[in-house]
């Protein structure tokens, strides 16, 4: 072979080896940048769930007060209710949405027996009958006191003060 011809193979194959050179370079960048890509999206990722797990802990956090406000709020709602029915009979109702259990109704002070001192349960919504009169010793305004246990806590009796309403004429 000539001179020539080995310098014009030569000259093509560094041709052929500079444009194979230029195509890896080309794919090893873009693959250096598809890496950095994928970890900027993978970081973003992350934030996102960092973002997710606060607001859910937040939300947790607003449930957990909004709950123990729902229970300050129901402790702070009467468990009973009195109504006068006829004579010296009182309708005495359970309006605590609850049953109650181990229920003792103490009358008013000087006043004459009442028919009722305890009943076993109560349910939401129920009512029970309490027949007791005011005399004149009796200190006004006349009250009665209900004493119960709820059935679903029943670690510790509750206690209310209810006036006696007037007698219906």
């Amino acid at each position: 072979m000539d001179e020539s011809l080995w310098s014009t193979v030569t000259g093509i194959a560094a041709l052929v080896a500079l444009v194979v050179a230029a195509v890896a370079a080309k794919f090893t960048r873009d693959q250096r940048d598809s890496a950095r890509d994928s970890v900027k999206v993978a970081n973003a990722a992350t934030e996102a769930s960092e973002r997710q797990a606060s607001a859910a802990e937040e939300q947790l956090n607003i449930m957990r007060a909004e709950r123990a406000d729902a229970l300050d709020l129901r402790a702070a709602q009467p468990t009973w209710a009195i109504e006068h029915h006829s004579g010296d009979l009182y309708i005495l109702t359970n309006v605590g949405g609850r049953e109650v259990m181990s229920v003792t109704v103490t009358p008013p002070p000087n006043s004459s027996p009442s028919n009722l001192r305890s009943c076993d349960r109560v349910a939401a919504g129920g009512s029970i009958e309490v027949i007791t009169a005011a005399t004149e010793a009796t200190p006004g305004p006349a009250s009665c006191v209900v004493e119960w246990l709820d059935a679903a806590h029943s670690d510790a009796p509750e206690t209310q003060r209810l006036i006696l309403p007037p007698k219906s004429r």
